[in-house]
């Protein structure tokens, strides 16, 4: 059985979608439930937190620099300097509840992510694909 070690006490109540940041050298993760960005650099053991102030179920990198995040709001940047949230697209502004949530980008660029009820009850959830252009797309 292999030695499993605790890298970070980040205390996530729902930590989720990790990420490697191949230039930075780097772990980023988002806890959904005390909602923010964080990041594990294991070349010095630092850990960094940003807070947000909407929940954050996924992040992906930007070719041309910082984060797009599938948010209860929707599809968003997040600049981490200022811990800003610019509005993308929200695909479910309609359907109170629901929030985006798992999500990660295929090899053209494109941001998959899938939605939920955050209460869990109704079978309201749809995957979406967010396009390089930032057109929105229902799959």
């Amino acid at each position: 059985m292999p030695d499993v070690e605790c890298l970070v006490e980040c205390a996530n109540i729902l930590g989720e979608g990790p990420i490697w940041h191949p230039k930075e050298r780097a772990l980023y993760w988002c806890d959904n439930l005390k909602p923010s960005v964080q990041r594990y650099d294991p070349a010095t053991g630092e850990a960094t937190i940003w807070p947000l102030d909407k929940q954050v179920g996924s992040i992906v990198f930007r070719e041309s620099g910082g984060i797009v995040a599938g948010m209860e709001c929707g599809f968003c940047f997040i600049d981490l300097e200022t811990g800003g949230i610019e509005s993308i697209v929200d695909p479910e502004a309609g359907i109170a509840g629901n929030r985006l949530n798992d999500g990660k980008c295929d090899r053209a660029g494109r941001y998959w992510c899938g939605s939920m009820d955050a209460a869990l009850k109704d079978p309201t959830a749809a995957l979406y694909r967010l396009d390089t252009d930032l057109s929105c797309h229902r799959m």
